[in-house]
């Protein structure tokens, strides 16, 4: 775990083997000069290198001098903002998840960021310093578990490799317990998301329904908010959950269903619901994916593994709402014992699907978890699935999809997208996108065709939430992995969902 401490000032007898400096304009234009206690040699160097290099300091732009040419002071990274009248709490991550990439890759055993900007227009110190956490120990997060060269075999991607100590001088800016407490919350809310991107990084064959259920009792222990029930095979039959057991009939690995629980205020109050799809490997089953890149079906249970991460955070933000986390958990696995296409399944609802595709198996999973949610009354219910290949062809992976049937969620959803970086883009519904997922021999089918595979989807968890029960959809097959770095996310697992469900949970819920 990483703890930041406040400084004053920048001092002349400063020691510290990487001094990181944030900068809204060139050092030649007076970049630097707020910076006080920084020596001058070292302020012309950094003066002369952008002049070579043309430094502008846009959003993630870097110089990095190997020698300081001070005796206290080791490496400096000199880290552009933006503009400031333009820049944002994203610009905020990306320029000191930067800091933390070189932190994490020299080793720095000491690091110090100083930073002398005024926070984004609608931001106060705590956002700004919050949005600083995040973007360090996002940017120094390593998964190397299964690395040789690696000192311990254990992961250590939820605190990722920076110092243990991080020295953070806010020049100019208002120094407060609000500055501290933000930079405390954007530790926890970042190390929650490292926890979802370690689970969904894991192999398959570390990562099992049971491991993710075990994660969800580790995260449960030693709060007196957090419970957690674990279904095996026989509770989930018992709960006649047709659909999910169909998918895991085909699978060696026992499925399980996680409840987890977290009591935030009094037990009148309806709580949220969050469900996640959590298919630890997914080969399409009986209508089996073609080989290229199957090994990243690994991450199908990023949904499962962003909900775990909530409640982690949760555990240490205490905010004052009550909180349902739902994950069926399974593999989807061809075998004599695998669900067929042309099978018909009675889900726990009673509702039957014909089964045309044993690779649009996330959906029989969520459609169980979405009845099961019912039991609770909720005021809301989201699920997060790594849904359909249709959501990454419309909208790459930069938006996850919004799909929903109330006006309000979807823009308390978009707000703290906005604020988070978890960035969300709101999809049309119409009823042509039911009338496709109609079968002449079921109640439903499981896919819709071709065309509009993502709206097609979510029509069909649609009619297994209750009409009157505010309900959103976030297909996050395009953001949950990506195939190399980007912003302050690197190759693989990016923990999506997290952030902006905390943020939500604590800004829209009251």
């Amino acid at each position: 775990m990483t703890r930041f401490d406040v400084q004053k000032t920048l001092s002349p007898a400063l020691k510290t083997d990487l001094l990181a400096i944030v900068v809204s304009d060139t050092p030649d234009k007076g970049g630097l000069k707020p910076f006080r206690g920084l020596p001058v040699g070292l302020s012309a160097s950094l003066i002369r290198a952008g002049k070579r290099q043309k430094f502008k300091a846009k959003a993630g732009e870097q110089i990095h001098l190997v020698d300081s040419g001070s005796d206290h002071i080791g490496q400096v990274l000199l880290v552009g903002l933006g503009t400031e009248k333009n820049f944002t709490l994203d610009s905020v991550r990306l320029a000191l998840s930067r800091v933390g990439n070189r932190a994490a890759d020299s080793k720095a055993k000491s690091l110090t960021v100083a930073v002398a900007v005024k926070p984004p227009k609608g931001a106060d110190e705590q956002d700004f310093a919050q949005a600083a956490a995040e973007g360090l120990v996002l940017g120094g997060y390593r998964f190397d578990r299964f690395r040789k060269s690696t000192s311990s075999q254990e992961s250590n991607g939820a605190s990722g490799k920076l110092p243990a100590r991080i020295g953070v001088i806010p020049e100019g800016m208002k120094q407060s317990a609000r500055f501290a407490g933000g930079l405390k919350r954007g530790e926890v809310l970042a190390r929650a998301t490292c926890l979802a991107r370690d689970l969904s990084n894991l192999p398959a064959n570390y990562a099992t329904p049971s491991h993710l259920a075990d994660q969800a009792r580790k995260t449960a222990s030693g709060s007196r908010q957090i419970t957690v029930k674990i279904f095996g095979p026989a509770e989930i039959r018992k709960e006649k959950m047709g659909a999910f057991l169909a998918v895991a009939q085909g699978a060696e690995e026992p499925c399980r269903f996680i409840v987890l629980q977290y009591r935030g205020t009094a037990s009148s109050k309806a709580p949220v619901v969050v469900v996640g799809k959590g298919v630890t490997f997914d080969t399409g089953g009986i209508s089996l994916k073609p080989v290229a890149k199957m090994d990243e079906m690994k991450h199908d249970m990023s949904g499962a593994a962003a909900v775990i991460g909530l409640f982690a955070a949760l555990k240490e933000l205490s905010p004052k709402v009550n909180v349902i986390g739902l994950a069926p958990c399974t593999e989807n696995m061809p075998s004599g014992r695998a669900y067929r296409p042309g099978d018909i399944i009675t889900s726990r609802s009673g509702k039957t699907v014909e089964v045309l595709n044993t690779d649009a198996e996330g959906r029989m999973l969520l459609i169980d978890a979405l009845d099961y949610a019912k039991k609770y009354k909720p005021r809301a219910i989201i699920d997060l699935a790594t849904l359909t290949g249709a959501c990454v062809v419309s909208l790459g992976h930069t938006f996850a999809g919004l799909i929903s049937n109330d006006d309000k969620l979807s823009a308390s959803l978009l707000e703290s997208a906005s604020r988070t970086g978890d960035l969300l883009w709101r999809l049309p519904f119409h009823q042509d996108y039911l009338d496709l997922v109609k079968s002449k021999i079921a109640d439903l089918k499981n896919t819709g065709g071709p065309d509009a595979g993502t709206l097609t989807a979510a029509a069909f968890l649609r009619e297994f939430v209750d009409p009157k029960t505010p309900w959103a959809h976030c297909d996050i097959a395009g953001t949950a992995w990506l195939s190399g770095p980007s912003r302050y996310h690197p190759r693989g697992a990016t923990g999506w969902g997290v952030r902006i469900l905390a943020d939500y949970l604590e800004t829209s819920v009251h």
